[in-house]
Parts: C-alpha cells; sequence; structure tokens
C-alpha cells in the first residue's frame, strides 16, 4: 500500500453483462431452429408418404397449434413483464 493508505474492501460497482440476455435469445434461436427442422422434415416425409394433401392438411393442423403457443407465450411474458414492473 503506498503512502500508508487504507486498503478499500468494497470493490466498487459490478460489471453489466448480458448473460442472460444472450443466453435467453440463443435458445430462442436454437427451439425456433429446431422446431423448423422437425416441421420441414416431417412434412416432406408426410408429403413422400402420404400425398400433398395430406401434408397440406398437417401443416394447417400444425400451424394452428403454434398459433396457440405463440398466444400463450406472449400472454406469459405480458404476466412476467407485468410482474416485474417497477412499482410507482
Amino acid at each position: 500500500m503506498p503512502n500508508g493508505a487504507p486498503m478499500s474492501i468494497d470493490p466498487g460497482p459490478e460489471p453489466v453483462h448480458e448473460v442472460d440476455g444472450q443466453r435467453a435469445r440463443l435458445e430462442r434461436r436454437l427451439a425456433v431452429g429446431g422446431f423448423s427442422i422437425l416441421i420441414g422434415v416431417g412434412g416432406l416425409i408426410l408429403w413422400v408418404v402420404y400425398g400433398g394433401l395430406a401434408a397440406v392438411v398437417s401443416g394447417v393442423i400444425i400451424l394452428g397449434g403454434a398459433v396457440v403457443l405463440v398466444g400463450l407465450w406472449f400472454l406469459l411474458s405480458l404476466m412476467e413483464w407485468w410482474a416485474n414492473r417497477p412499482s410507482s
């Protein structure tokens, strides 16, 4: 310690890290990519085995399910935002 200055115990402000945001974006991209591959390969197999009509009908059903899941995700995100908003 130069000049006999006392040692500070406080390390100062913690650096800001975007690890949580990066992880959430990565998981979202992986989920979307994985489901896209599953839907694409599944649709192709349905097209080859059962024909175009079956693939189109299954695509409409899958799209309807995706709309429901996105709606639930939006609702839960809205609830999370509402619960974490700063109280005034």
